[in-house]
């Protein structure tokens, strides 16, 4: 998927956030992006022409909200792997089902790797909330990941979003 994705390139010396791992590209950063509506995932290139990282378009002064660092293709697998890493480190922090609580935050947006993007769990139930409008055009992809990592222990997928989206 990534070879049909736009392209939004970065005036000169604009990469070494991005080298840095953050995860917001700033409009006055761009020198030029290819026609693209919001939502839309851009591959974000440097001066001289280099992969830096995947992104969505927003519509503001980030004008594009990385969730990869790495030319991959977006995907089910991809958000699977997000909410994968994300429930495994959880785990590890005794935040999950089986510990002494049984809700918690699961994606915490550019923390996890998905600005944007919050889910929390409440039992056996997700709640997800997109605070941009591309996590929201891929809100079905996202709970088709929940439900392929929580199998039968999640019974719910609860959208939250019509007052979150502008």
């Amino acid at each position: 998927m990534h070879n049909d994705l736009k392209k939004a390139y970065l005036k000169k010396g604009k990469e070494q956030a991005i080298l840095r791992r953050h995860p917001w590209v700033f409009s006055g950063a761009i020198h030029e992006i290819e026609v693209v509506e919001e939502g839309d995932l851009v591959e974000v290139i440097d001066s001289r022409g280099n992969f830096l990282a995947i992104g969505m378009v927003g519509d503001g002064s980030i004008l594009v909200r990385i969730i990869s660092f790495d030319k991959v293709n977006i995907n089910r697998d991809f958000w699977k792997e997000k909410i994968s890493v994300a429930r495994a480190l959880r785990s590890r922090l005794n935040l999950k089902l089986e510990s002494n609580t049984n809700s918690y935050r699961l994606i915490h947006g550019e923390g996890d790797g998905l600005p944007g993007l919050i889910i929390d769990i409440y039992g056996e139930h997700a709640v997800v909330q997109a605070h941009t409008f591309g996590m929201h055009k891929i809100r079905m992809e996202i709970a088709e990941a929940l439900k392929s990592e929580f199998g039968n222990a999640l019974k719910t997928v609860y959208y939250k979003s019509k007052s979150a989206l502008h």
